[in-house]
């Protein structure tokens, strides 16, 4: 059923309105299956509406994800990167289905998602992924460089997003090491980075992003203060296929340049997004609370904290960061 919803709202993906048998025709399905999918997505809360006529048409402030048009809005030099690229109506999360396809191609593997059953933040903590609303993407590429050389990858990935969606970002946006996205110290997005397979020169890394577009405000269990892309965009159209093109264009060619240039490339140009940059920040390293001013990232991308008796590096897996005004 997950790749039926995703092939019928492929075909509402331009928002003109089609009629249940032109739907049936092109899917090859009977008119019965067409209704009981259509009926099945209003129930998961899509706003697919039918008139007398058997029309049916997307009413939503975002078209549906597809492939066609992501491709077709691809510089080329990042649609040449791409080995494959799908876009499916619910996983459980885009970086877990990466993890599960083989790893022989040479090129990007990308997923997108409409939805995530089992969406992954974190140090293991649940990604909210309410239905059509935000960008659910992972990207999975080989890298010919040892896990020790991708301590930065996390932070490129954000620098990545930031920069593709710059004419869109308000003021006030910037990046917490090592993986997030604020404004105003509200969380706009997050990054995941996992290294599936490694070899001594080698590995297989998969990026995945997810970026709140047009999150609902009734958005419950989210455990922090978070924004979306539509609450400070008042009468921008948001085409998610148009942002899910642009985040490729910057990410596919950076990871593809990561050997001869990537690491460089952040050192420096993570100062001019870091948020907590001398600011007052908390390190959560276990049960201990340390208090210190943001002082950058070392050679190996580590967090910089400064106090009175002198600087200190953390590792990512060792700490969370809590800016002085963030719960």
């Amino acid at each position: 059923m997950n790749s039926d919803f995703s092939s019928i709202l492929a075909q509402l993906a331009d928002g003109v309105p089609i009629s249940v048998d032109a739907l049936a025709q092109r899917l090859s399905w009977n008119r019965s299956a067409v209704l009981a999918a259509v009926s099945s997505l209003q129930t998961a809360g899509l706003q697919l509406q039918m008139d007398c006529a058997g029309a049916v048409t997307w009413h939503a402030p975002t078209y549906p994800l597809s492939r066609t048009h992501i491709m077709a809005g691809l510089a080329p030099e990042a649609a040449g990167l791409i080995d494959a690229l799908e876009v499916h109506f619910t996983l459980d999360s885009t970086n877990q289905y990466l993890l599960r396809q083989p790893s022989e191609k040479p090129g990007a593997q990308v997923c997108l998602a409409e939805s995530q059953t089992a969406g992954r933040g974190r140090r293991g903590k649940q990604w909210i992924s309410p239905p059509c609303c935000n960008l659910y993407l992972s990207v999975r590429q080989s890298v010919p460089v040892p896990a020790s050389g991708l301590n930065g990858l996390s932070l490129g990935a954000g620098l990545m997003v930031i920069e593709a969606l710059t004419s869109l970002l308000p003021p006030g946006t910037g990046l917490k090491w090592p993986n997030d996205l604020y404004v105003h110290n509200r969380k706009l997005g997050g990054i995941l980075v996992e290294i599936p397979r490694a070899t001594r020169n080698a590995c297989d890394v998969i990026v995945g992003i997810g970026l709140n577009v047009l999150m609902p405000d009734e958005t419950a269990n989210i455990d922090q203060p978070w924004t979306s892309l539509n609450q400070h965009l008042a009468g921008t159209s948001l085409d998610r296929n148009n942002l899910a093109a642009r985040i490729l264009d910057r990410l596919l060619p950076f990871l593809q340049d990561y050997p001869a240039h990537g690491q460089g490339y952040i050192a420096g140009r993570w100062p001019d997004f870091d948020l907590t940059l001398g600011q007052p920040v908390s390190v959560l390293a276990g049960d201990r609370v340390i208090h210190g001013i943001g002082a950058g990232v070392d050679a190996q991308f580590h967090f910089r904290l400064a106090q009175a008796n002198g600087t200190r590096s953390y590792a990512s897996g060792e700490v969370s960061l809590r800016t002085h005004n963030q719960p």
